[in-house]
């Protein structure tokens, strides 16, 4: 499945390459001054529907200060002894 992927996309890549054609800038040049296209239109609208400032959630908010996570006990060192009164050290018992 996944090597008839990869054909696939090889194959697709190879008619790609061959049947592109290269143009002079002289011909690039002379189909931009030529007028605008129904298709430059659209994309130039597209771009313009595209705002930020649209986006939902986006409405201007004072950053909220991050809380650091203060513990009710202090953290159980590795040596320690465990807290469930095993007779091991936390890194044997429950710090694994």
């Amino acid at each position: 499945m996944f090597e008839s992927m990869l054909k696939e996309i090889d194959s697709e890549t190879i008619r790609i390459l061959f049947t592109l054609q290269l143009t002079s800038p002289a011909e690039v040049s002379n189909l931009k001054n030529s007028g605008p296209n129904i298709e430059d239109n659209e994309l130039e609208l597209k771009k313009e529907e595209f705002n930020p400032s649209n986006l939902p959630n986006n409405s201007p908010q004072k950053p909220t200060e991050i809380q650091p996570i203060k513990r009710e006990e202090p953290k159980i060192g590795r040596n320690e002894p465990c807290w469930c009164k095993s007779g091991k050290k936390y890194k044997q018992c429950h710090g694994k």
